[in-house]
């Protein structure tokens, strides 16, 4: 199986642009994206350097889903009111 490269958390990936003719990604949602980006490169080497068991690394990711579903689902609430105004 191919594993996922992750990118060194001082080498993230920029988001690229999401635009469809009607919607703009707001930078403050890249911005989160990016952040979380750079929070599963640190937990990744976290895990990696402690040699974490398999329970450990379910409730690492589980935590940091819990934080991005949070900030995601604000920002397409946001997107989504904004579409319906216009």
């Amino acid at each position: 199986m191919a594993r996922a490269m992750i990118p060194h958390e001082s080498e993230p990936v920029a988001p690229t642009s999401q635009r469809s003719e009607e919607t703009t990604i707001p930078l403050a949602l890249q911005e989160s994206v990016l952040r979380h980006q750079k929070h599963l490169a640190a937990l990744v080497e976290s895990l990696r350097a402690a040699g974490v068991g398999e329970d450990m690394i379910d409730a690492s990711v589980d935590q940091l889903l819990d934080s991005y579903r949070n900030e995601l689902t604000a920002a397409v609430r946001v997107l989504v009111k904004d579409s319906l105004r216009a």
